[in-house]
């Protein structure tokens, strides 16, 4: 082929090409190095070959090709080993920074197991028990058991007895046999006597002695002393006599505390026995304090809890964490969609009662002698009637009577205290002393408003 025949623009780039496929440029060791620099045969033939090529540009196209197309086989080749082994080098680096991770997790989990058995074996060391428990003491839950329930419940357990006796059940006319139950709180021992306090209504509708069950071993007979149902309590007796020396010692009398000194969100321990299980423990708080609830037409100020209060706790216990009664449970609101509103009854009027039940046989509080009901509202609206309390009933020979309340009469204010509600003239009386007098206002039809001075008596 003549050279005037030849393009040289092809020639110059078949030689341009080919200076580069005879380099390997690995810029990451800094500089430009020829690949195949261990085979110095090669590398003085491709430079000989070079020179003849820019010697001799007259040269077939078919050659050239040929020429480049090995130099560009062999050169690849170079170019994979050289690939190949930078991934080999990357790959030993990964497993050892691989080996390394692990190293450090397997050490980290080594020193926490480690830590957590020294930690295990010395826990008295790290957290030190706060309380120890023993039936042998018969003293006060010290200080450093307050707090702790099972002090609790070891301690005062054996004081809360079960109830049991038969009587009728008033169902208007149709009264049938029963079998009542409940719970009862031991909170005085003498020479000849156990004292125990509970509710009214466990016992008072009982036609047999109530039977008293200290456990399983100790059943006994006992005699009522008083009830009161105005409060709700009674007061039963059980000869010493008949409980075993062996119950005697364990048998310690629960200490009133001052339930003025109760607040809300104190826990509380309730203990008794619900549905027939023998000495259950339920655990809560202090969920309000002077609750007002009217049963009966009586006025009751009450302790709630949430402590769990069911069937057979009436007259069960209700613990502070020092382990003081702070009162005697009484009532559960039982209704659909209602859970955790039980009340007892605070610890001071516990301690009135019972004291004026051992006295007495009976309680003594001041008292008007009336009955009364809200005014309907079609009466106020019909006849033009203030907002009060109408008088139902008045006792004969009461301070009422005494005074010159009669039948009819609407109660306006007591005390100069509004009266609005049923137990707002209960709650007046009971703030004050046998003896006392007080002003009614009332309302008298055809006469219109007076003051009536009356004196507090006692029945």
């Amino acid at each position: 082929m003549n050279k005037e025949n030849f393009d040289n623009n092809e020639v110059k780039d078949v030689k341009k090409e080919s200076y580069k496929t005879n380099y390997w440029y690995d810029d990451s060791f800094g500089k430009n190095e020829f690949i195949d620099s261990k085979d110095e045969t090669d590398k003085e033939d491709f430079i000989e070959q070079k020179d003849n090529l820019d010697d001799n540009l007259d040269i077939d196209v078919q050659d050239v090709s040929k020429f480049d197309s090995r130099i560009f086989e062999e050169l690849m080749e170079k170019q994979r080993e050289h690939f190949q082994y930078k991934i080999d080098k990357l790959s030993s680096k990964l497993e050892t920074v691989s080996i390394l991770k692990y190293t450090i997790i397997l050490c980290i989990l080594s020193i926490l197991i480690v830590g957590g058995v020294i930690i295990h074996e010395n826990a008295e060391k790290f957290f030190p028990q706060k309380v120890t428990v023993s039936y042998n003491e018969n003293t006060a839950i010290s200080e450093k058991q307050e707090g702790n329930v099972a002090s609790i419940a070891k301690k005062y357990m054996p004081a809360v007895v079960k109830i049991d006796g038969e009587g009728i059940y008033d169902k208007g006319f149709f009264p049938t046999k029963g079998h009542f139950s409940g719970t009862g709180v031991v909170f005085s021992i003498d020479n000849d006597f156990i004292y125990i306090v509970t509710n009214n209504h466990v016992v008072e509708q009982m036609k047999t002695k109530p039977q008293i069950s200290f456990d399983d071993n100790e059943i006994v007979k006992s005699e009522i002393v008083g009830t009161d149902k105005f409060s709700d309590l009674s007061v039963l007796k059980v000869k010493k006599s008949d409980v075993s020396e062996k119950f005697l010692e364990i048998l310690v009398p629960v200490t009133l505390a001052n339930s003025d000194n109760v607040n809300v969100g104190d826990k509380a321990v309730a203990i008794g026995n619900p549905l027939g299980y023998v000495d259950t423990l339920t655990v809560g708080y202090i969920s309000g304090v002077n609750r007002e609830i009217v049963r009966e037409e009586n006025f009751l100020n009450l302790i709630q809890t949430d402590a769990a209060i069911n069937s057979g706790n009436s007259g069960g216990a209700l613990f502070n964490m020092k382990g003081e009664l702070i009162g005697i449970n009484t009532i559960k609101i039982a209704q659909s969609g209602v859970e955790g509103l039980g009340f007892a009854i605070p610890s001071n009027t516990v301690k009135k009662i019972i004291s004026d039940l051992l006295k007495h046989g009976k309680a003594l509080r001041p008292y008007i002698g009336i009955g009364y009901t809200p005014l309907r509202s079609d009466y106020k609206k019909d006849f033009n009637l203030p907002d009060g309390m109408f008088i139902s009933q008045v006792e004969k020979n009461s301070p009422a009577y005494k005074s010159g309340l009669k039948r009819g009469d609407i109660i306006i204010k007591i005390d100069n205290k509004d009266v609005t509600k049923m137990g707002s003239i209960s709650k007046v009386v009971l703030n004050k002393n046998i003896g006392d007098l007080i002003v009614i206002k009332i309302y008298r039809v055809n006469e219109g408003y007076k003051d009536i001075e009356v004196k507090l008596g006692t029945r």
